[in-house]
């Protein structure tokens, strides 16, 4: 499922063969270009650690980088949260530092390796 909401693409995480959405992610916060994104997301505990959150971060980068021709995609999350980070990490987003506005999230980004 994909929604659009004034450059937001949002998009429900389900299983297969099942209506129910576990989870959500998500593009949007576009530089004024269009050429940078923010991904967001979010998964049910029950649903978590199976790789699903893996699957669907690889699907919207590529989304991002074929379709919509982003050059980079940031994410933000909190410095405790490990899980988050190593998904990122291990999807190929490297880690850039903490963010400049708030000291309790740090940022990491993907660059489009086709530009």
């Amino acid at each position: 499922m994909l929604v659009i909401f004034d450059y937001v693409f949002y998009n429900g995480i389900t299983l297969n063969n099942s209506p129910e959405i576990i989870g959500t992610i998500c593009l949007w916060n576009f530089s004024e270009n269009y050429k940078n994104a923010e991904v967001g997301y979010n998964l049910k505990p029950t649903f978590q650690r199976k790789g699903l959150m893996s699957e669907s971060l690889n699907a919207v980068a590529e989304f991002g980088f074929v379709e919509l021709k982003i050059a980079r995609i940031k994410a933000f999350t909190h410095i405790q949260n490990e899980p988050s980070k190593k998904l990122l990490i291990k999807n190929g987003f490297d880690f850039i530092g903490s963010r400049e506005d708030d000291d309790t999230d740090v940022v990491f980004e993907i660059i489009n390796a086709s530009r």
